[in-house]
């Protein structure tokens, strides 16, 4: 795989330096990266597959793009609402707590699809034996999930608080963070805690592979399919040659052999650009969240 890559850098460097027109203009551009909530893409793979793209993106739009890294959201938000870059990559949580402010200076919006469906169905799973039956047997019981998975916490929290009504932090035993969603699964397989929290399109693909997960595993809460694990917004002030070229570029990824490698990387079945609209499903849900935490957690 790593030959592969290095072959790509190395053809792409050589087309893009033989592509560009001396007399035409350059567009530069400016993407910004927030690592926290997207651990599960390796670091090193992240900045491989944006080396990948904006070296492609340079070939066929001829646009330099160069992608700064943050490790903590404090450093990001700031620098997108003053311009300082032209796009941003974010978890979503991030963008529901700070939407107001980030959709009053964003003109696209683009989501990752990892599951079969366009948008990701999570699931608390437990095993057929646990005698946990619904959310509110859940008291007192140790709950595995990815380290960085917020949107997963907002899904474990809403749940518990809609049916107890009591703090989620102190209503379980333990919340059990792990690297990666399957360790979370097979711990709850083997017993090693009571529950976990997975996007479905997990638990069917380690499905496939040991099928004996279905017959001990089952679903006690399930969400409808409007989560995503990362979504990059557009500033409103990134020109409309930059902005056409991003959207050019990205819808080409899943037709070529270099975009499929780029997703790949990403971990990433597709990159959708959709419309404000199509985020009130999350939004809602994040409302009805917080709603809950001012009805049971701030009461005077």
């Amino acid at each position: 795989m790593i030959y592969k890559i290095l072959f790509f850098l190395s053809i792409l460097t050589i087309s893009t330096v033989g592509a560009k027109n001396i007399d035409e203009k350059v567009y530069t551009g400016t993407i910004g990266y927030l690592t926290d909530g997207l651990s599960d893409i390796q670091y090193k793979d992240t900045r491989i597959a944006f080396s990948l793209w904006t070296k492609e993106i340079a070939l066929d739009e001829n646009i330099e793009v160069k992608t700064l890294f943050f490790n903590h959201d404090s450093d990001v938000l700031g620098k997108y609402l003053n311009n300082d870059f032209d796009a941003m990559t974010i978890n979503p949580i991030f963008y529901l707590q700070n939407q107001k402010r980030l959709d009053a200076t964003t003109q696209g919006y683009y989501i990752i699809q990892r599951s079969q469906k366009k948008y990701e169905k999570l699931l608390i799973l437990v095993r057929k034996d646990s005698g946990i039956k619904n959310i509110s047997d859940l008291q007192n019981k140790i709950v595995g999930i990815r380290a960085d998975s917020y949107y997963g916490k907002l899904f474990l929290d809403k749940e518990i608080l809609k049916k107890t009504h009591k703090d989620p932090k102190n209503y379980i035993k333990k919340l059990l963070t792990t690297k990666r969603y399957s360790t979370a699964l097979l711990k709850t397989f083997f017993k090693k805690t009571d529950a976990c929290v997975v996007p479905a399109y997990v638990f069917d693909l380690l499905v496939e592979m040991n099928p004996s997960l279905k017959r001990n595993l089952m679903r006690i809460v399930e969400s409808e399919n409007i989560f995503m694990p990362a979504i990059t917004i557009v500033h409103t002030k990134t020109p409309k040659k930059l902005n056409d070229a991003y959207r050019r570029s990205i819808d080409r990824l899943d037709s070529t052999q270099r975009g499929k490698s780029i997703l790949s990387l990403f971990k990433t079945k597709k990159i959708h650009f959709i419309k404000l609209e199509e985020l009130e499903g999350i939004k809602e849900y994040y409302k009805e969240y917080t709603e809950l935490k001012k009805r049971y957690l701030l009461k005077k």
